[in-house]
């Protein structure tokens, strides 16, 4: 299986590194060529109104060399950009909010990935708004990755949102159950919150919310167009034996991949992210961690080879846990011996674009 890029990305990254090195190199030349005009020139006069022209021109080439630079980040021209509402994993003690991200376009909040622990409150300080969300997308069904999801639902009621909210995430396996049956078990009739049921039936008016299994295979890419320029796909990836995906989101010529928890076994990470402008990736674990967590985890080195591999513009570290954070300099270190792109290290309601 090979994830084709964006029609024309290629060929557009080419041109804007082309026309950048030569925009430089005709500044270059000018330089050095009008000094050997300029000394030819004697009259006081004259030699004024040249250098008054060759400063325009090289004003001139600085602009169209910086405004090729912000062309040749696609999420930049879009106006998308990435905010963490929650950094952290499942500790109580990390002082992070659990895993959540906002993908905005244009001022508005266009995605939700992951609802874990603390992100509705991080999402109230963002700004962002529900009625404004195209999908609720999640990589698996763990605590600090989907168990804020029941009070969207509820927030929802009080919301301006007169619509359906499509709720994807994974197909279940043994050990955990699909999306539909988690939201079942939580809002249904039967559920937890079953006075929330309503929001889990089709409406005519008001809202509701659209739960649909992602199916976890490792081997097929799912897809769907929202209609609202935004692609989704994702692809099943290694998290221990918990079903999960990571996702790859298209928006315009912006593209941003979720990688969630995973070890990166099968490849499938790196597979789904080549290309990428941006790639979220968890670092629940340090090189040096031993035991059960290596088998859910892709360790900072080996985060940064997928990232080199898959060739990714920006690598975004993310799901710190007590055991990754207690040296961030070092684990930020071992990535940047693999990867020479870009790499931050997320924190609770910062920003990349």
């Amino acid at each position: 299986m090979r994830v084709q890029q964006p029609a024309g990305w290629h060929g557009d990254k080419r041109r804007v590194t082309w026309l950048r090195f030569l925009s430089l190199g005709f500044g270059l030349s000018l330089e050095r060529d009008s000094r050997s005009l300029e000394d030819t020139i004697t009259m006081p006069s004259m030699r004024y109104f040249f250098n008054r022209f060759k400063a325009g021109l090289c004003t001139a080439i600085l602009a169209l060399n910086c405004s090729l630079s912000v062309a040749a980040s696609d999420c930049q021209g879009e106006g998308t950009r990435l905010q963490v509402l929650g950094s952290g994993g499942p500790e109580l003690d990390d002082g992070r909010a659990s895993s959540s991200y906002l993908v905005w376009r244009r001022g508005r909040a266009v995605l939700l990935v992951d609802a874990g622990s603390g992100s509705s409150v991080a999402f109230d300080r963002s700004g962002a708004l529900l009625e404004d969300l195209s999908a609720i997308l999640l990589t698996h069904l763990h605590t600090d990755h989907a168990v804020d999801l029941p009070a969207y639902v509820k927030g929802g009621y009080f919301s301006e949102r007169d619509k359906a909210l499509l709720v994807l995430g994974p197909s279940g396996n043994q050990l955990m159950p699909s999306t539909r049956q988690y939201v079942e078990a939580l809002l249904g009739e039967q559920g937890a919150f079953r006075y929330l049921s309503d929001h889990t039936r089709p409406m005519e008016q008001g809202f509701w919310i659209d739960v649909r299994d992602v199916d976890i295979d490792e081997r097929e890419l799912w897809r769907m167009d929202t209609g609202n320029d935004i692609q989704l796909s994702a692809l099943g990836v290694d998290h221990g034996p918990v079903a999960a995906v990571a996702w790859r989101v298209e928006v315009g010529s912006c593209t941003l991949v979720f990688g969630g928890d995973t070890t990166n076994a099968r490849g499938n990470l790196e597979r789904l992210a080549r290309g990428a402008d941006i790639l979220i990736a968890h670092v629940g674990i340090a090189d040096d961690t031993t035991g059960p967590a290596t088998r859910l985890f892709a360790t900072p080195r080996v985060i940064g080879e997928i990232a080199q591999r898959a060739g990714v513009g920006t690598l975004v570290l993310s799901h710190f846990m007590n055991r990754s954070q207690r040296d961030t300099e070092a684990l930020v270190a071992s990535v940047r011996n693999e990867f020479k792109g870009r790499v931050i290290a997320a924190r609770d309601m910062s920003f990349v674009e």
